[in-house]
């Protein structure tokens, strides 16, 4: 016994987690014990001995530190190193270039409108990556290459009438195997024609070099400008590319609205062809026409599964959306019924709008909605406009979340100023206090389980997501009767709840807020 204890001794840990409700990440039923922490890893669990630094967790959970599967947080990370709207809530990993956009490829000098922003000195995604790690980072962070931007760093603006890289008979095969379909993706447009073969092979070269320097794989967002102009047979060699180097297709749906169901055959079609896994980016069902749709979705994503096609999504949960206003409305075509559920986020160009509603500021103002809503979005800084759109069913949404392959992500959009959708601040602290711990949707294990292993698992993130030994020391420690979001779409809070996040092994957050470590690394696919 002596000897034990002395050898204890001598080899005292940095850090203990003393006491816990440990969950630890991958379902299991919890338990009442001490982790313990040595350098930037987890080195013991169970009755552990003395530690330099000793954390008082009883009566407290200890999970594993959350992994926001889908976030805008790639320039965030430069503005604010601790990036302490994640952390607070228990986030030390955040997946970033969703949707499209991405920090990288960048021309430095360069400061681009659209929602991330980007401007720094980087060029590709190992400069990012260098840049991040010598100013210092407070949460970890991987990220996907995104095609909207590697179209506008790459694309010429010319085009041929014929796609590179794809023989005439392999297009006309994968173009029948599409349209036999019942439905056809909406939105599908090709104003800009066929992208030149030199602008296509750079774009798949860029794809193909950001996996290689340890991007998770490319992201599209078909919603948005240019990528909402990339045919089918685009996607699958975009998707196709990042496959050759391990990397996985994320995507932003073509529509989630009337044609959610032809999108995602869209999508499961362009993993078939390519060999990529594909990963659904905020799943849901928008417009009061479409709600009870999801449950049709949920069934064709169920069914590639079980045919053995690698396929997963995430979800955040709240009944609204959120992203670049002048995205969502053509100007000579004002969808009025859509702009009465808009409110205002961020607006640089009329700054009094922030926190209103559109339907509000028309009847102050004495104006037609369409009239208003066309005003924001042809504004000089429109591509700069953020809005909040209320067009989720709640049920839709909770089927989504229950599901057992589901992931949590915030998708939300940094704002360091102003009333951001809540979803920044609070997606984590909502899924445990509101949808585990009162309203019962799944027990606390699973909620747990859906914001860590089955993201560190579907994005090849070794070591992180569970504690076990061995495991990165990444961890957040919350008072489960009390963790709640407290942010409201009209007044920025932050969440209760949370006492202790820890990364890497260093504590990041305290009870009394930022601790002020920068611990945070960049974490590539299949990290050892």
């Amino acid at each position: 016994m002596w000897a034990r204890w002395r050898s204890v001794w001598f080899c005292m840990l940095d850090l203990v987690i003393r006491d816990g409700l440990v969950v630890d990440g991958t379902g299991a039923a919890p338990a009442e014990m001490d982790v313990g922490i040595e350098g930037d890893r987890i080195a013991e669990l169970g009755g552990v001995g003395p530690a330099r630094q000793v954390l008082d967790a009883a009566g407290l959970v200890v999970a594993p530190g959350f992994v926001d599967a889908h976030t805008h947080d790639d320039m965030q990370l430069c503005r604010d190193q601790h990036n302490r709207d994640k952390l607070l809530q228990g986030v030390t990993t955040v997946v970033c270039g969703s949707c499209g956009f991405s920090a990288f490829p960048h021309r430095p000098g360069q400061v681009y409108s659209d929602l991330l922003a980007t401007d720094g000195p980087w060029r590709s995604f190992a400069e990012y990556s260098q840049t991040l790690l010598q100013q210092g980072i407070g949460s970890n962070v991987a990220a996907f290459v995104g095609h909207n931007t590697l179209l506008r760093h790459h694309a010429s603006g010319a085009a041929s009438p014929s796609s590179p890289g794809m023989s005439h008979s392999r297009e006309h095969h994968l173009v029948e195997q599409f349209h036999s379909r019942e439905h056809q993706p909406a939105k599908q447009r090709h104003s800009r024609g066929r992208l030149s073969a030199r602008t296509s092979q750079s774009i798949l070269d860029g794809v193909r070099r950001a996996v290689e320097q340890g991007a998770l794989g490319v992201s599209t967002g078909l919603i948005y400008e240019a990528g909402r102009d990339a045919s089918t047979e685009e996607l699958v060699e975009l998707a196709q590319a990042a496959a050759q180097v391990g990397g996985l297709y994320s995507t932003h749906l073509r529509d989630e609205g009337d044609s959610l169901l032809p999108a995602i055959e869209e999508a499961l079609l362009v993993g078939q062809e390519s060999g990529a896994g594909v990963q659904i980016s905020h799943l849901k069902a928008i417009g009061a026409n479409n709600w009870g749709n999801i449950g049709a979705a949920l069934d064709l994503i169920d069914r590639a599964w079980a045919q053995g096609q690698d396929v997963g999504f995430d979800v955040y949960p709240y009944t609204a959306g959120s992203g670049p206003m002048a995205q969502y409305f053509e100007s000579g075509d004002i969808d009025s019924e859509r702009a009465a559920l808009v409110q205002i986020v961020r607006c640089a160009d009329f700054p009094d709008y922030e926190g209103r509603r559109l339907v509000e500021i028309a009847q102050a103002e004495g104006v037609d909605l369409a009239d208003v809503t066309r005003r924001v979005i042809t504004a000089p800084r429109s591509a700069e406009t953020i809005c909040v759109i209320f067009e989720i069913d709640e049920d839709d949404m909770r089927s989504v979340l229950a599901h057992p392959r589901a992931m949590v992500g915030s998708d939300g959009i940094p704002q360091d100023d102003g009333v951001p959708h809540p979803r920044l601040l609070g997606t984590f602290p909502r899924v445990l206090g509101q949808y585990s711990r009162e309203e019962r949707l799944f027990d606390l294990p699973t909620a747990v389980q859906k914001m860590t292993s089955l993201s560190a698992v579907r994005y090849g993130l070794e070591g992180r997501g569970r504690i076990q030994p061995g495991a990165w020391a990444d961890l957040a420690v919350f008072d489960h009767k009390t963790v709640r979001d407290t942010g409201t779409y009209e007044q920025r809070r932050r969440p209760e709840g949370i006492r202790w996040v820890i990364v890497n092994g260093e504590v990041a957050v305290t009870p009394q807020g930022i601790s002020g470590a920068l611990a945070g690394r960049v974490l590539h696919k299949a990290e050892t």
